[in-house]
Order: C-alpha cells, then structure tokens, then sequence
C-alpha cells in the first residue's frame, strides 16, 4: 500500500486521497480532538481536498506536456545527428560530387545532399522543441501551483 491510501474494513486498498497523512493534518486533528471542534477539521479537510482537485492533477498534466516536449526535441536532435551522418559518408564517397544540386533553402540553408537539408529541419525543430519545453511561463505556473498545495498539504 502507497502513502495516502487508505483501506476498507477488508483490508482492500480504497483509491482516493487521503487528507490525513501530512503532517499538517495530524496537526489540526489533535488540536480538534483538543479542542472539540470538528467542525474546523472538517472544513480544513474539505479545503485540502478542493485544491489538490485544483492544483495537482493540473501540475502533473503539465509537467507530463513538458517532458514530452523534451523528449520530442530529444529525439529530434538524435534525426539531425543521423542525417548529419548521412550527409558526410555521402559527400565522402563522392556520390554526389559535381551535380551541382542543393538541397534546402530558405531558413535551413542550401545543403549539397538531401541529407543535410533534412539535418537542418531536424536541428530546427529540435531548437523549437526544447524552447518549448523550458517556457518560463508554464514552469512558474507549476511552481505556483505547487506552492498552492504545500499551504495546505
């Protein structure tokens, strides 16, 4: 069993949250058998659960986007590499020497093979990717969001 499960009288692991476990919890739970106020324990339970409904489901989600972005761009870098590759041994074997084609134009350059323009391609999407995945913006709002549940947490 995980921390933050709990379980039926059964003994069979009951999915949900768990609003008890947090130190912060244990906390008010004594004061309010100290004190008698239910009533208190249960709004702040109740609250606990409203903003980790508002603020982890949407963190996780977010964070999974970023990662897979990161993983795109990664795998992008890996394409502009092999096409990089690509690009030498044909140039080194002297396929295309003298044709006089280029490949590309545009922002990815002129290329003297195919390979080298889709390097290119992939270079750039691999820069469009990771700037994707490192936006300051979605960063700072997980972090606010991570912060909403630590006060509560």
């Amino acid at each position: 069993m995980h921390r933050g499960e709990s379980q039926t009288a059964e003994g069979q692991p009951l999915k949900g949250i768990c609003s008890f476990y947090s130190p912060r919890m244990r906390a008010l739970w004594r004061e309010a058998c100290a004190s008698g106020d239910l009533d208190g324990f249960l709004t702040a339970a109740t609250d606990r659960v409203r903003v980790w409904c508002e603020t982890v489901p949407v963190r996780d989600t977010l964070l999974a986007r970023q990662k897979m972005l990161q993983q795109q761009a990664m795998t992008q870098a890996l394409a502009g590499v092999a096409f990089q590759g690509m690009e030498n041994v044909t140039m080194a074997s002297s396929a295309q020497s003298g044709t006089g084609m280029l490949f590309g134009g545009g922002t990815l350059g002129w290329h003297p093979t195919m390979y080298g323009a889709e390097a290119a391609q992939a270079n750039q999407a691999m820069l469009g990717g990771f700037a994707q995945a490192l936006d300051g913006n979605v960063w700072t709002t997980m972090a606010a969001l991570e912060e909403r549940w630590k006060a509560v947490a």
